[in-house]
């Protein structure tokens, strides 16, 4: 499949090469910000441009990868490509950012369950991927893609992966900000942050082998409140951080007494 990808950040970069070393053939990126645009183009041996071009090379598929909040106006500013497919890679977005486009042969979404970074490099082979399309065309080219990336994909409509996105946000980016209040605590010791990743790391090999709702510990979970409440008083000096610690340990004993009803 000859693919354009539009967009030169973590996503762009990770599915680019991906696709490129796994049998897709990128022609052409193109970003906003040209200069980074050829620094991808370059690693993937594709052509580039802003996205004010109007003779980019035919592609089956054009895969939009920017952050949502460019993203509808980064989809306005493409020239007409009405034989391409256009896929977005946005987990919080619907297919809507696409109205207007008509003549394209179609379009959907291919949003992969990851955090990506440019420092680490990305196995798309292990990272869940869900689909999309306004028709099967679109979800035909959809999947030829994804297959070629990842042994897991999925279909699910906008609002489904809208609550997997909610999902991911429990899961990564308020589990992220808890590190950075632990991290918080551990300065105010004097004592480096890494000191935490051996029981962080246990507690992923536990995933790996069971449901989180049976990992859970500490003195929430065990409905020893006496000791929630010296831990809370212990943070009384940082309203913010002892008002989550609060809401969480209600959260956690809440959350299992009812499991055990």
């Amino acid at each position: 499949m000859k693919l354009l990808i539009i967009g030169s950040g973590n996503v762009a970069t990770h599915v680019a090469i991906w696709a490129q070393e796994h049998g897709q053939q990128v022609v052409h990126v193109a970003s906003r910000t040209p200069s980074h645009a050829q620094e991808l183009a370059r690693r993937v041996h594709a052509s580039f441009s802003g996205l004010d071009v109007r003779d980019m090379p035919h592609a089956e598929a054009a895969l939009v990868a920017v952050s949502d909040d460019a993203l509808r106006e980064v989809v306005q500013q493409l020239p007409p490509m009405p034989d391409t497919v256009l896929i977005h890679t946005a987990g919080g977005m619907d297919m809507g950012v696409f109205a207007g486009r008509v003549g394209d042969r179609g379009h959907g979404i291919l949003y992969p369950l990851q955090s990506f970074s440019r420092q680490q490099p990305a196995n798309f082979a292990e990272i869940p991927l869900f689909l999309e399309a306004d028709g099967p065309e679109g979800m035909d080219v959809l999947k030829q893609l994804a297959s070629c990336m990842s042994q897991r994909v999925y279909e699910l409509d906008s609002r489904q992966r809208k609550l997997l996105h909610v999902a991911g946000v429990f899961a990564h980016n308020f589990s992220n900000h808890c590190m950075a209040q632990a991290d918080v605590l551990l300065g105010r010791l004097g004592l480096p942050f890494d000191v935490l990743l051996p029981m962080m790391e246990a507690l992923v090999r536990k995933l790996r082998a069971a449901n989180p709702r049976q990992t859970q510990t500490g003195p929430a979970v065990r409905g020893d409140w006496q000791l929630v409440e010296e831990e809370s008083e212990l943070l009384r000096e940082d309203k913010d951080m002892q008002r989550l610690y609060d809401m969480m340990s209600r959260s956690i004993g809440l959350f299992h007494q009812t499991l055990k009803t």
